[in-house]
């Protein structure tokens, strides 16, 4: 079981577009961040505005996830090292 986890995770670090998606979306979640933090400081919004901000943020990164996801499996499918093969 060991080994199949390391070679998931081998596979998950050989393409450089998923390292990209991955790391663009990181760095614009913490952009975002950081901007609703300076936002709420400077502008005393309320806290019903600064957890819509956070939520927007969350969607930002599922949308980045999904996009991650499906290179994975684009990818395994490519290379024909899904699990459901016959």
């Amino acid at each position: 079981m060991n080994n199949e986890i390391a070679g998931e995770f081998r596979e998950l670090l050989a393409g450089r577009s998923l390292l990209y998606t991955v790391g663009t979306g990181l760095a614009l979640i913490v952009m975002a961040g950081v901007g609703t933090v300076q936002k709420v400081a400077d502008q005393g919004t309320t806290g019903a505005e600064a957890a819509e901000s956070v939520a927007w943020q969350g969607f930002a990164g599922l949308l980045f996830a999904t996009v991650a996801d499906a290179l994975l499996v684009t990818g395994e499918y490519r290379h024909r090292t899904y699990i459901g093969r016959t």
